[in-house]
C-alpha cells in the first residue's frame, strides 16, 4: 500500500506539471523580460538623476563663483570708500590745524578742538574719564558743550561706531519732569532701531 500511495501521489503532480508547462514557459519568459525592463529603467533613472544632480552642482558652482566675484568687488569698493573717508577726515583735521596756526590758536568755523571728532556740524569728545552723569554734564557745560543729543539715525550710527561697546553718558535725563528728555528739554521719543 505504501507503494501505491506513492505512485498515486506522484502521478497527479506530474500530470499537472505537464499540463502547465506550455503556459508556464511563456509566463516565465515574460516575467524575466519584465525584470530586465525594470532593471534597465532603474539604471536609466539613476543615471538621469546623477546627470541632473551634476548639472545642478555645476549651476550652483557657477552661482557661487559669480557671487564670490561680486562680493570681492563690493569689498574692494568699500575699502576704497573707507580709505577716501579717512583721507577726507585727515585733510579736514589738517585744515583745522593750519587754520589754528594762522589764527593764533583760535578755532575757525567747522573745526573741532584737538582730540575731538567732527560729524556733520558738531564736535564730539569720547572721553575715557570715569565720571558720574552729573559730573560729565558739568564738565561738558564748563567746556561750552553738552552731553550728546542724538536726533538722527546718522548721528546714532556715528556715536555707536565710536563707542565700540564702551558705555558713555548721553544727554538724557528724567530729573526735571519725571519723563525722559534731552538736556536741552527736547522730549525723547523711543525709536526702536
Amino acid at each position: 500500500m505504501v507503494l501505491t500511495a506513492r505512485t498515486i501521489g506522484i502521478a497527479p503532480i506530474r500530470s499537472t506539471e505537464d499540463a502547465l508547462r506550455p503556459w508556464l514557459v511563456p509566463f516565465l519568459s515574460r516575467l524575466w523580460s519584465l525584470e530586465k525592463t525594470v532593471s534597465n529603467q532603474t539604471e536609466w533613472h539613476s543615471s538621469t538623476q546623477q546627470l541632473t544632480k551634476g548639472k545642478d552642482v555645476q549651476r550652483l558652482k557657477f552661482s557661487v563663483e559669480s557671487n564670490k566675484e561680486q562680493l570681492t568687488s563690493v569689498s574692494e569698493a568699500l575699502k576704497q570708500l573707507s580709505t577716501l573717508d579717512t583721507i577726507g577726515r585727515t585733510v579736514a583735521k589738517l585744515k583745522c590745524t593750519l587754520d589754528r596756526y594762522i589764527n593764533n590758536g583760535s578755532l575757525s568755523d567747522g573745526c573741532c578742538p584737538l582730540g575731538w571728532e567732527s560729524f556733520s556740524t558738531s564736535c564730539y569728545l569720547f572721553s575715557r574719564n570715569a565720571l558720574s552723569w552729573h559730573e560729565a554734564r558739568d564738565w561738558c557745560n564748563g567746556h561750552e558743550s553738552h552731553l550728546v543729543i542724538m536726533m538722527s539715525d546718522d548721528e546714532w550710527d556715528f556715536v555707536f561706531r565710536h563707542t565700540g561697546g564702551t558705555f558713555y553718558w548721553v544727554g538724557l535725563t528724567d530729573e526735571k519732569s519725571g519723563r525722559w528728555e534731552w538736556v536741552n528739554q527736547t522730549p525723547y521719543v523711543m525709536n526702536r532701531r
